[in-house]
Order: C-alpha cells, then sequence, then structure tokens
C-alpha cells in the first residue's frame, strides 16, 4: 500500500489552488494565449472496448496514463498561483478541466462496467481514485460505496476513501471528519476596459494572514477537533502537525483555524459576492 505522502498532499494543494483561482471571470484569454498540453490519454478510445475485452495489462496501461496526466497537470499549479497572472492561470485552469474531463470519459465505463477490478497495479487503482476525486459531488457520492468497499479488501487506502468522505461533506457545506479538506479566500479575475486583467483577492476574516510569497489555504472546519488525530491515524492518515508541515515543504501556508465555522464561510463568501 502507498504511503500517505506519495500523492495527498499533491491533491489537497492542488485542491486549493482550484479554489483559489477564477471565482468570477469576465471574458475570455486569447486562443493564442491558451496553454497546450498533450495528453498522454488522447488516443485513447473513451468506450469499454478494453473492460469489454479484459485485457487486464492493456486497461492497467491506459489508468497508469490517466495518473500521469492527472498528477501532471496539478504539479505546478501552486507555482502558477504565486505569479498572479491572470492569462496564466485562466490558462492552466482551462487546461486542468480539460485534462479531468478526458480523464472521466476513460475511467467512468471502467467503475460502471468492471468497479474496481483485481489485478491492477497500485498506481492504477490510485487513478480511479484521483479521477474520481477530482470530479463532481454527484459522481463522488455514486462511487464511494464502490471504493469503501474496495478499501476493505486492500484494494484502494482508507485514508483515499476519508478523503473522498470529507470532499462530499465540503461539497454538501458540513464540517469534515478526517480534516484533509482545505479551502481559500477567494480569487476574482477581473477584464479591465482596456482588456488587460487583474486578480482581486478577498483574503480579509478568513482566520489567518496571507503570505505575498507563498499561498495560503485554510482547514475546512472539522467535526469534533479534539479526537481528529484518533480519526486520522486510524485511516492511516498523518497528524495534523506532519499534515500542515508537508503542505508547507509544498510551498503552502496550511492555517487550522478552530474558531472558523461553516457558518463563517458562508458569510465570509455571501460578503465577497456582493
Amino acid at each position: 500500500m502507498k504511503s500517505f505522502t506519495s500523492h495527498i498532499p499533491l491533491c489537497a494543494i492542488a485542491f486549493a489552488a482550484v479554489m483559489a483561482g477564477a471565482t468570477a471571470v469576465y471574458g475570455t484569454t486569447n486562443a493564442e494565449k491558451r496553454a497546450t498540453y498533450e495528453l498522454r490519454t488522447e488516443n485513447v478510445t473513451a468506450d469499454t472496448t478494453l473492460v469489454q475485452g479484459m485485457d487486464m495489462a492493456a486497461l492497467d496501461s491506459v489508468l497508469q496514463r490517466v495518473h500521469d496526466d492527472d498528477q501532471d497537470v496539478r504539479r505546478n499549479f501552486t507555482v502558477m498561483l504565486q505569479s498572479n497572472n491572470a492569462d496564466s492561470i485562466l490558462a492552466y485552469q482551462e487546461r486542468m478541466e480539460e485534462t479531468d474531463s478526458r480523464c472521466r470519459v476513460i475511467v467512468f465505463p471502467i467503475l460502471d462496467s468492471v468497479g474496481i477490478p483485481d489485478g491492477l497495479t497500485e498506481k492504477a487503482r490510485e487513478a480511479l481514485f484521483l479521477v474520481v476525486q477530482h470530479s463532481d459531488v454527484e459522481h463522488q457520492r455514486k462511487y464511494i460505496d464502490l471504493f469503501d468497499a474496495a478499501a476493505k479488501k486492500g484494494l484502494v487506502a482508507r485514508a483515499d476513501v476519508a478523503t473522498m468522505r470529507d470532499r462530499i461533506l465540503m461539497y454538501e457545506w458540513r464540517p469534515q471528519i478526517y480534516g484533509t479538506q482545505t479551502f481559500t479566500p477567494n480569487r476574482t479575475i477581473i477584464i479591465n476596459s482596456d482588456g488587460g486583467k487583474r486578480i482581486d483577492d478577498d483574503r480579509e476574516d478568513n482566520g489567518g494572514e496571507a503570505s505575498a510569497s507563498q499561498p495560503t489555504a485554510y482547514l475546512w472546519p472539522v467535526e469534533s477537533a479534539d479526537g481528529l488525530d484518533a480519526r486520522r491515524a486510524e485511516v492511516g492518515l498523518p497528524p495534523m502537525d506532519t499534515y500542515i508541515e508537508l503542505f508547507r515543504q509544498s510551498g503552502v501556508s496550511l492555517v487550522w483555524d478552530r474558531s472558523l465555522t461553516v457558518e463563517k464561510i458562508k458569510a465570509q463568501r455571501s460578503k465577497s459576492e456582493q
């Protein structure tokens, strides 16, 4: 079984980066300025051919390419955000959305046809999780029981299932259980009358100070915070102090404000949208 540090911090940090992206965009980037990205999966047929043939080696190979695409497009997103270059951030978000869409078209038919089959490598199974984790909450709800069953068989890490449960709870505006989910203040990209772009950050009253040189993320409110580390240990997640340090090493300052509630976040978001 993989160690927690192999991909969870990257997923969480990348998600924080997405949440830091454009929440209100007026205008679009020019086509010639859009980032180009050659997907490893672009020549893969988006149907159930591989599944129907039960060619496990071919299926595994496709999923490993899906894994690489999912992670590669996220790897430098935090660096991109530090640039505060509106064109670059918008183009990178488009790149990520295109990548995720292509990966979903490959993965969902596999899950619907055969679930999470035995015989896949760890990296291939992880790809199934990553694509659902980076999808919408409806598909996360649809597949969470499938991943839970796979975790009980040792095919999927319990930490992955815990992470997906937390993501669903956050999307539902409820406190999370395992402390895996983060958010950032709203970042709005505005198109000026002269065609230029600027980024407005709504960072006030967010439970911690932001740094000009290091992006800041905030831990989504947690249910029964006093027992958090014990719950994390049960599913193979590291203590929160270690989790915060992993973020710091990756270039993101993670703030855990225990006084922050879902209701306060809702109020802050409503204020920023006015």
